[in-house]
């Protein structure tokens, strides 16, 4: 008769539809009484990032590992346009699909988070999915997947953080700040349109 949120919500429409489930009548209960009222328990507040954020999930909303990746794949979403087909960045977009698929496969499939989401997770780890992404596709990650990357530990996890932290972004992760700064332009403009297209 009640709720309990056991899992992140990070879709706005999720979380309404859960909402709806503690909404349904139920007559006659055990004691013969009409249901009147529901209580929610919410254990990884939903409730909070709704509140904050109008339920829109946001890169920095994300713990920095889970930054990191969905700013990944929105690049490699992003490289797949004509302007960017050269050969130097076709090479960089195989590597990064390549990380990308070995940070999904690296997921703990026994996690109850990670088992929340085996569809995502099965679908982005598989490298054959990447070579047709669409927008929507960045969203699922951002939502879904991100969350659930694992931790780096090694020297490029902490130049990764340094470069998100001091403002650099993911420029002093390019050679070619020339490189990042269109595909950076590119991203702010898809963003853009999508957020008028809202």
């Amino acid at each position: 008769m009640n709720l309990v949120f056991f899992k992140k919500v990070m879709s706005k429409a999720k979380f309404w539809q859960m909402i709806g489930r503690g909404t349904r009548l139920s007559p006659g209960l055990m004691d013969g009484a009409d249901k009147t009222k529901f209580c929610i328990f919410d254990f990884c507040g939903n409730f909070e990032f709704f509140r904050m954020n109008k339920g829109r999930a946001a890169v920095n909303t994300l713990p920095i590992q889970g930054a990191i990746f969905s700013l990944q794949f929105e690049i490699a979403f992003k490289l797949q346009d004509l302007a960017y087909q050269t050969e130097p960045l076709l090479a960089f977009r195989k590597s990064l699909v390549e990380e990308l698929t070995g940070k999904v496969k690296a997921l703990n499939r026994e996690n109850f988070a990670v088992r929340q989401h085996l569809k995502v997770v099965d679908t982005y780890a598989a490298a054959e999915n990447y070579l047709s992404l669409t927008y929507e596709d960045t969203l699922n990650v951002r939502e879904e997947l991100a969350p659930l990357i694992e931790p780096e530990n090694d020297e490029a996890s902490a130049l990764r953080f340094d470069a998100l932290m001091y403002g650099i972004e993911l420029a002093y992760l390019f050679a070619d700040v020339a490189v990042w700064a269109g595909i950076r332009k590119a991203i702010e403009k898809v963003n853009a349109n999508a957020v008028k297209a809202a």
